[in-house]
């Protein structure tokens, strides 16, 4: 009997460190873009925090349209505008945390 107990607690307190990490994760906060218009193949930088850093966990989209990171840091991330990019906000997700932010402005292809 002690060791089905044992068993239980210690499921509900796997279970309860795993919904606390979840529960914590920080939404990326998108602050700046250095311009809002550009061509294909420009790069863009985005600041702000809690991106994470590892560019193979991060997704840019330009509108409808993923952009191609060049480099990534927890706080900046630099992307290049894809062809066929729409006028509309750049959203930055996190891929391990599902979150995502947005710029407050809209990006126009030149």
């Amino acid at each position: 009997m002690e060791r089905s107990l044992l068993k239980v607690f210690l499921v509900f307190k796997v279970i309860f460190i795993l919904m606390n990490f979840t529960l914590h994760a920080q939404k990326p906060d998108v602050k700046t873009i250095d311009k809002v218009n550009g061509e294909v193949s420009e790069i863009v930088t985005i600041r702000g925090d809690n991106f994470g850093g590892d560019a193979s966990k991060l997704a840019v989209f330009f509108g409808a349209i993923k952009g191609s990171i060049a480099s990534a840091s927890n706080q900046v991330v630099e992307v290049n505008v894809p062809p066929g990019t729409t006028y509309n906000n750049i959203s930055l997700t996190n891929l391990t945390s599902g979150l995502t932010g947005y710029t407050t402005e809209q990006f126009l292809l030149s």
